[in-house]
């Protein structure tokens, strides 16, 4: 874990103490010098660190290490896989900050104004519903696809996506 947070190879730290509490590194130098690589690594490796604590299901590592990513260095189209991955990590502990994670993954797919955006904001949106039903907020839910329904009022193809969403009939739209 050092490594991934800092970038300090294991047997470059002393650690190692004299009642032995600590132990020294124990496997040998490899003799193998450091890579000077075209691309420097960045430290610490947040995404690693991510998939690291939504393995061992530590939501409170998996909101420490999302908001000190660096927005950008994940590969491109990363972006939203991550954010989805990291929202349904921590919707038990944190749902507040995976409905602001869905809402603007949902937002964001929404801007593009294409159909196959829409159906794709439409899951995020799915996600954002059964979180607050959960939750008991129903009319938090309501009162949000009432505002997207109001700003996108224009974007027929998003509104006939939403009715979907509640299941409102063709015959009512």
């Amino acid at each position: 874990m050092l490594y991934l947070e800092t970038g300090k190879l294991p047997q470059a730290t002393k650690r190692a103490t004299k009642d032995r509490s600590i132990p020294a590194w124990p496997l040998p130098e490899t003799g193998v010098t450091e890579s000077t690589e075209r691309w420097p690594m960045h430290y610490p490796m947040t995404e690693t660190l991510i998939d690291i604590a939504i393995a061992e299901k530590r939501p409170d590592e998996v909101i420490r290490w999302y908001d000190q990513r660096q927005i950008g260095a994940v590969g491109w189209g990363w972006g939203v896989d991550r954010d989805d991955t990291v929202a349904e990590a921590v919707a038990g502990a944190y749902p507040d900050r995976a409905l602001v994670i869905w809402k603007k993954l949902a937002e964001a797919y929404i801007a593009q104004t294409q159909p196959r955006a829409y159906a794709a904001a439409a899951g995020f949106l799915r996600k954002v519903h059964r979180l607050l039903e959960k939750r008991g907020k129903q009319e938090e839910w309501r009162s949000y696809l009432a505002q997207l329904r109001q700003v996108n009022a224009r974007k027929r193809r998003l509104v006939e996506v939403l009715d979907d969403l509640v299941g409102r009939p063709i015959i009512e739209r």
